[in-house]
């Protein structure tokens, strides 16, 4: 697909009305390689929509400063030539909504115990992040705005 800034595009895994995002890889000296999603803004959101950029820049700004297990984690915001790319965690795994699919399609239900525990540590993440602090202990609540079950990873591992 080609090179974004310091990495390099492999194949689209997703797309949502301002956005797209891209499994990508990051290459450094001595072999080093590490995949990642890249979120990158669609141009024409970042030439009709100044708030979606500023959108975009507060993701990564805040996001960058959260650390926890049921929130993907935000490496780098970058700017290549006025495309503007968020770099974060690859999930290794489905969406929730395509776990929910595939369960409707095959026609079965979700143990209740999975949704239970997707449920859980869909809470656990959105306390953490709605009872942020920053270092000098000055809260800095953040609502996510856009939680659905297609932006809710799973891990292959069930995280």
């Amino acid at each position: 697909m080609g090179p974004l800034g310091r990495y390099t595009l492999l194949d689209s895994i997703g797309e949502g009305g301002m956005a797209e995002v891209f499994r990508a890889r990051l290459d450094g000296p001595m072999g080093f390689q590490k995949e990642m999603a890249i979120k990158r803004i669609r141009a024409a959101v970042v030439q009709q929509h100044e708030d979606g950029v500023r959108s975009l820049i507060n993701e990564a700004r805040i996001g960058g400063k959260l650390k926890h297990p049921n929130i993907v984690e935000v490496y780098d915001l970058g700017d290549d030539g006025g495309t503007y790319y968020i770099a974060m965690e690859l999930v290794d795994g489905p969406t929730l909504g395509q776990l929910l699919h595939a369960a409707r399609d095959a026609r079965v239900d979700l143990p209740p115990a999975v949704v239970i525990d997707v449920a859980i540590q869909v809470c656990r993440g959105l306390h953490y992040a709605h009872s942020f602090k920053e270092r000098g202990g000055e809260p800095s609540p953040v609502v996510h705005r856009d939680l659905k079950p297609s932006n809710i990873m799973i891990t292959r591992g069930g995280t």
